[in-house]
């Protein structure tokens, strides 16, 4: 067995905090892997508290925003008790009497369709915003047209084995089974209606329709809407939504994370918790220098992406000249730029000369 075989990978996962503008991390921590974000929900939410304490920041000017995977009783009391600023999105499954809600009631708002109520939610009522994204409705419909052709298919290869003469007799309870395990999930008992007609004596045969108007239901009203809630009862339908969407800033650092050509923490060959630790906060640091880079660079006016201006900048290469005029005489050094295309000279000088 080679080293690299014999080494133990640990799974762990990452939480990071980051500035809005920039996206410069200000506060990160590594997990068990084995972890949900329910249960990490409070004790990260006392870590993150304790260091906005040792900043001197306030809670209330934070507003915390997480998804649906955080949804519980308990931490929405815990948010209420704090008293701390949020907005998440809640699970559409569990509020169709809000999806139902007709179109007309909704607005153009910041280049939304808009609707906001009040709503009880874990014992207190508090403001909903629902938005209407066609982007995200023309997603769900691609993948639920991608789910029916598979279970389409299963379907028929249920049918052929049935139909097959030399296969065994079955039961009708072993094929509604086997019926059932095909259409669970993605509302699939709901979509399509099969049909377990038994021709002869322990031999069935199945048929198969789309229920129309569910599906219609499903793509017209259902798909295409976010739900949020939030306790920022002040702020405006159009800023709530801004909040929410500033979740793909986060997304974007752990993107950086998974870049394999720059501040990559995967993959990792650690199985003690210090040596992760240290791993990570390698890459944390190399992720801080990379967004002051980058802020550096949009203040000079350069626009590229972070990732576009760290390529860049590896193009410079510094070369160390050693000229030797004697046998006895000391050798010397002289440390010198390789020549560069004129705008990534004019970038490196701009930056190099720059103190922000």
């Amino acid at each position: 067995m080679s080293n690299i075989e014999g080494l133990i990978r640990k799974q762990f996962g990452l939480i990071q905090v980051v500035t809005r503008d920039f996206l410069l991390p200000v506060f990160s921590t590594v997990y068990a892997g084995n972890k949900t974000d329910q249960e990490l929900f409070i004790p990260q939410l006392t870590q993150l508290r304790t260091k906005l304490a040792e900043l001197s920041i306030s809670v209330e000017e934070i507003t915390l925003v997480f998804d649906k995977g955080s949804n519980t009783k308990d931490n929405f009391a815990a948010l209420d008790e704090k008293e701390i600023p949020f907005v998440a999105s809640l699970s559409a499954a569990y509020h169709e009497d809000l999806i139902n809600i007709p179109d007309s009631s909704y607005t153009e708002t910041g280049g939304f369709l808009c609707c906001r109520t009040r709503k009880e939610i874990w014992g207190k009522e508090r403001t909903v915003v629902l938005y209407i994204s066609e982007k995200l409705r023309q997603g769900q419909i691609r993948g639920l047209k991608q789910t029916l052709a598979k279970k389409y298919e299963q379907l028929n290869a249920l049918k052929t084995a049935l139909l097959n003469p030399r296969a065994r007799k079955k039961e009708r309870s072993s094929v509604e089974k086997k019926v059932q395990a095909i259409l669970k999930g993605d509302r699939g008992p709901e979509l399509v209606k099969v049909t377990i007609m038994e021709k002869e004596k322990g031999r069935f045969d199945l048929s198969w329709e789309l229920n129309n108007e569910f599906y219609q239901w499903l793509t017209r009203t259902y798909y295409g809407k976010k739900i949020l809630v939030t306790c920022r009862d002040e702020w405006s339908s159009k800023d709530i939504i801004a909040a929410y969407h500033g979740q793909s800033n986060v997304e974007r650092v752990f993107k950086h994370f998974k870049n394999p050509y720059h501040n990559t923490v995967r993959p990792q060959y650690h199985w003690t918790d210090q040596k992760i630790k240290v791993h990570t906060f390698i890459c944390v640091t190399g992720l801080l220098l990379s967004q002051l880079v980058w802020k550096k660079a949009e203040i000079l006016g350069y626009t590229a992406s972070v990732e576009t201006i760290i390529n860049e900048l590896s193009k410079v290469r510094q070369a160390e000249i050693i000229t030797v005029t004697g046998l006895k005489g000391k050798a010397r050094k002289e440390i010198q730029l390789e020549e560069m295309e004129p705008e990534l000279e004019g970038m490196y000088t701009a930056m190099a000369n720059t103190v922000f």
